[in-house]
């Protein structure tokens, strides 16, 4: 697995936050494929409308803004999220 700053910073993020002020229309959109987002300190808006897969969520640090019925999680170990 990734640590998540290899899937959560830099450019993707970057492309992330424009396709959130873009409407969520076109590229951009943050994947996240066999990702360890365990203990990550992102703030929860970061993960509006991405798409997880496979990515160990345990402990992530700041969900609370996240409008998580918006995410797509596939095969995610989500404890203590």
């Amino acid at each position: 697995m990734r640590h998540w700053r290899e899937c959560i910073e830099g450019d993707a993020l970057a492309a992330h936050r424009l396709w959130l002020g873009d409407g969520w229309k076109g590229d951009g959109r943050l994947v996240v494929i066999d990702a360890d987002l365990h203990n990550a300190k992102v703030p929860g808006r970061v993960y509006d409308g991405a798409r997880l897969v496979r990515s160990d969520l345990r402990g992530v640090d700041d969900l609370t803004d996240a409008d998580l019925s918006q995410v797509e999680l596939s095969h995610c170990d989500q404890t203590g999220a």
